[in-house]
C-alpha cells in the first residue's frame, strides 16, 4: 500500500459471449479518500477522584512504524501520558496492553485520549478500549 496523488480512472473490461453475458457484481467499489498519518479519540468525562490511580485497558495491533499515545485530563485539555504497564499477546498480532498512571488528581473528573499514528504500510488498530480509576 502507498499513498496515491494522481488522477485515478476506473475502468471495468466485461467480456461475454453468444451464451454468457458479462455481469458486474454491485459488490465492486472504489472508494477514494484520504488517509491520514496521525488520529485522535478523546472520550467521554467520566468521575475519576482525587488523587486517584488511572488505567486503561485495550486491544491493540500497531504494525511497523505505527504508534498509541495514551493520555488522560481533568477535562481542562491539559493531557499526561498515560504509561503502558503491561502486555499480553492474544492472537494475530494483536495485543491487550494496559496503562496505567497513579496520582492523578480530577475531582471533577476527566477523560481519556488515544492518539494514533501510521502510514498506509503501518495502520494501526484499536479496539475494545476501557478505562477506570481506583
Amino acid at each position: 500500500p502507498e499513498y496515491i496523488t494522481e488522477t485515478v480512472t476506473l475502468r471495468a473490461v466485461l467480456i461475454g459471449s453468444e451464451t454468457v453475458s458479462p455481469a458486474l457484481y454491485p459488490d465492486v467499489q472504489f472508494i477514494p479518500g484520504e488517509l491520514q498519518t496521525e488520529g485522535t479519540y478523546v472520550g467521554r468525562v467520566f468521575t475519576m477522584g482525587n488523587p486517584v490511580q488511572i488505567f486503561a485497558w485495550l486491544k491493540t495491533k500497531l504494525p511497523g512504524s505505527s504508534t498509541l499515545v495514551v493520555a488522560v485530563d481533568k477535562a481542562d485539555e491539559a493531557w499526561t501520558v498515560v504509561p503502558q504497564t503491561e502486555v499480553e499477546p492474544i492472537e494475530n498480532n494483536w495485543i491487550e496492553a494496559t496503562h496505567s498512571l497513579s496520582g492523578h488528581a480530577a475531582p471533577s473528573g476527566g477523560r481519556i485520549k488515544l492518539t494514533l499514528t501510521g502510514s498506509p504500510d503501518a495502520r494501526p488498530s484499536v479496539a475494545d478500549l476501557r478505562s477506570g480509576s481506583i
